[in-house]
């Protein structure tokens, strides 16, 4: 049986992992936006 709580996130390249899946979100989201790994933290640290 799949652990079916949370969303699968899938990105082009690049990961982010944290217990809030909406911090893990937004972290992906600018690393698709082409930020670096400074600017997905900053952004998964203002989302959890």
């Amino acid at each position: 049986m799949a652990f079916m709580t949370r969303p699968e996130l899938i990105g082009t390249f690049g990961m982010a992992a944290s217990t809030y899946w909406l911090a893990s979100a937004s972290a992906m989201a600018v690393l698709e936006k082409g930020g670096n790994a400074f600017d997905a933290a900053v952004a998964h640290g203002r989302t959890s």
